[in-house]
């Protein structure tokens, strides 16, 4: 399995599995997780190291919940926008819209050896009793689009869903999502569609489960996007070309997120 660069104005190359695609080293950045990502990444994009590395990109997720949960994220936002490592490219936090209590904060990085070896600050015991941690996790950006060049924060809509996709059908999830992404983005503009893969921790919450953020950049876009999908659309024909290829979607949320650039200016 690969990482499908998606989207923009793109020039180098890296290839991993059966995916590969070119691009410039201005290439930046940022996750999603994405997740629930992650994500992660999507609009804001911090610069990476030249060269960039096959297969580039890795991400940590957590999910926190909290009886006080516009407290707890205003804090948690503070100490995100503060850049927890030097080794961290960017990170942000999503708000589920759809009870009172979830949000979801994630950090990315250039790689794996990165995000696990990065010695960073820690979230002060006085945020950490704002809210309970229920379970983190890391994650590897499948598809990860390129819709914004430069160093910025931003803030976007989410609408996420976890896929339970047997793993003999990742693949072939994952071009259909690539064919999705494209189809988004040309029917709404500013708008895409991330995938990201656990790929360590999680336990048994993150089982054959893939995560897929359809992005948009505000809610008038978000709206567009359902109503084209019960149109017919073509985007919506390739999200049902992923769900036939899933045993069926676990969850599926509405999520306000924030994002936070650390490149150099």
């Amino acid at each position: 399995m690969g990482l499908i660069i998606a989207e923009g104005d793109l020039g180098g190359h890296a290839r991993s599995g059966p995916f590969e695609r070119t691009f410039p080293m201005k290439f930046v950045i940022g996750l999603v997780a994405g997740a629930s990502a992650l994500c992660l990444a999507s609009s804001a994009f911090a610069a990476p190291p030249a060269p960039i590395p096959p297969g580039y990109g890795a991400a940590w997720g957590a999910y926190f919940k909290s009886d006080h949960r516009a407290v707890a994220v205003a804090a948690m936002k503070e100490f995100i926008k503060s850049a927890p490592s030097s080794k961290t490219l960017a990170g942000g936090i999503c708000v589920s819209r759809d009870n009172n209590t979830e949000f979801f904060v994630y950090t990315s990085y250039a790689n794996f050896e990165d995000l696990f070896t990065a010695q960073g600050k820690l979230p002060s015991a006085d945020i950490m009793a704002l809210q309970h941690l229920q379970y983190r996790a890391q994650f590897k950006p499948l598809i990860l689009p390129l819709m914004a060049v430069g160093n910025t924060d931003s803030k976007m809509v989410h609408q996420f869903f976890r896929f339970s996709v047997p793993f003999k059908n990742t693949e072939a999830f994952v071009q259909a999502a690539s064919k999705a992404n494209a189809m988004v983005a040309t029917e709404i503009k500013g708008s895409a569609v991330a995938v990201f893969q656990p790929a360590a921790g999680g336990g048994t919450n993150e089982v054959n489960i893939l995560h897929v953020r359809i992005v948009y950049p505000d809610n008038k876009s978000l709206g567009m996007g359902i109503d084209n999908y019960f149109k017919g659309g073509k985007a919506g024909a390739t999200f049902n070309e992923m769900w036939s290829l899933s045993t069926g979607i676990a969850s599926n949320s509405v999520e306000d997120c924030d994002q936070f650039s650390y490149a150099k200016k």
